[in-house]
C-alpha cells in the first residue's frame, strides 16, 4: 500500500529495515568472528552461578567468558566464569553436558 502511495518512501523503509535486519543477524556468528568460538544458548542464572547445556565438557576449573543478552531489558553483559562442574546428560535424545560455574568477576554486574 505505501510503496503505491508513496514510493520513495516505502524503499528507504524497506533499506532502513535491511539496515536494521543485518546489524542485528546471527549474534553468535558476529561474536565468533571477534572472540573466536560462540555458541548461543539459553541459560540459569543466579545471584552467584551460572549454568547451561553444552554439547562439550569443559574442564573443572577452566574460564568461560559468557556474553549475556537480556533482551528484556536490551543490554548486554560479559561476564567471566570458572567453571565448577560439568556432568553428562541423562536424556539419551539430549546428548551433552550440563556445565554450572561461578562468576569469577563480581556478580554486581
Amino acid at each position: 500500500m505505501l510503496a503505491q502511495v508513496n514510493p520513495v518512501v516505502a524503499s528507504v523503509l524497506t533499506l532502513l529495515n535491511r539496515k536494521i535486519q543485518f546489524a542485528l543477524g546471527d549474534t553468535a556468528a558476529r561474536l565468533s568472528a571477534v572472540f573466536g568460538k560462540a555458541q548461543m544458548t539459553d541459560v540459569s542464572i543466579s545471584g552467584s552461578a551460572i549454568g547451561f547445556f553444552s554439547e562439550e565438557a569443559p574442564n573443572d576449573g577452566s574460564v568461560i567468558d559468557v556474553f549475556l543478552d537480556l533482551e528484556s531489558i536490551h543490554c548486554e553483559v560479559v561476564i567471566r566464569m570458572i567453571v565448577i562442574e560439568s556432568r553428562a546428560s541423562a536424556d539419551p535424545e539430549n546428548p551433552g553436558f550440563w556445565v554450572r560455574g561461578r562468576f569469577d568477576d563480581g556478580p554486581e554486574k
